[in-house]
């Protein structure tokens, strides 16, 4: 993946290769550094395509709804032509519809802590299957 960025920013350069090789990578830059596809690109190369096995295999937690939804419209870009799923779960979205959306067995989740944890209190979601965890 890192070879389809034409100018990979320096964050990239030194963040996916360790991501891809599932090293533990803490980064700290500045905003538009190119974080966020630093650990996207290698989670989308990992995962590769959707399971059938029910179970996302890969969980970002956000802090805000703005970023959440924000690091959604950047997955969604690069998820064009390949079959993974994804779904957003955080506050001031309706309840029912996250339970829908949960339905599809995403690969990728997209939560704010709050929502995530009120679902898992309250649903039968589970999150064995996680091999990848991103705290943004």
């Amino acid at each position: 993946m890192i070879n389809k960025l034409k100018n990979p920013t320096p964050v990239q350069k030194k963040s996916i290769p360790l991501i891809s090789e599932g090293k533990d990578v803490v980064v700290c830059y500045k905003t538009g550094s190119g974080k966020t596809l630093s650990y996207l690109l290698p989670i989308i190369n990992k995962l590769q395509s959707h399971s059938q096995i029910v179970g996302a295999r890969a969980l970002i937690l956000i802090p805000t709804r703005d970023l959440a939804d924000q690091i959604t419209k950047v997955l969604k870009s690069f998820l064009h032509k390949i079959d993974l799923r994804y779904t957003l779960i955080l506050g001031g979205h309706t309840y029912e519809g996250q339970f829908e959306s949960l339905s599809i067995n995403p690969d990728i989740i997209i939560a704010t802590p709050g929502r995530l944890i009120q679902l898992l209190n309250e649903t039968d979601l589970k999150l064995g299957r996680v091999q990848t965890i991103v705290f943004d």
